[in-house]
């Protein structure tokens, strides 16, 4: 779980958007290399949930995505929010 945390936080403080693809990449397939399964709540900047469905017509907004597995939370603002479809394997 320790490095699941690591690749939690360095996607979340990560500040290039040309690492950012690669980082949330490396996190998903970590995920799936090890059986490890997380859940993503999204939430635009007036901390309104945003329904996966919806999340298209909401790319242009500034969206926190919550990234949780078990006991270990992060919170990761995207540069590129296409990057989000990365962690939800489409």
């Amino acid at each position: 779980m320790d490095l699941m945390k690591k690749h939690i936080s360095i996607l979340a403080h990560n500040t290039e958007s040309t690492i950012e693809k690669k980082l949330a990449t490396e996190l998903n397939n970590y995920s799936v290399d090890n059986h490890i399964s997380y859940s993503l709540e999204i939430t635009d900047d007036n901390d309104t949930s945003i329904n996966i469905l919806d999340l298209e017509k909401s790319m242009n907004k500034k969206l926190n995505v919550n990234i949780k597995v078990g006991e270990v939370t992060g919170t990761w603002i995207p540069i590129d929010n296409k990057n989000i479809y990365l962690l939800l394997r489409e």
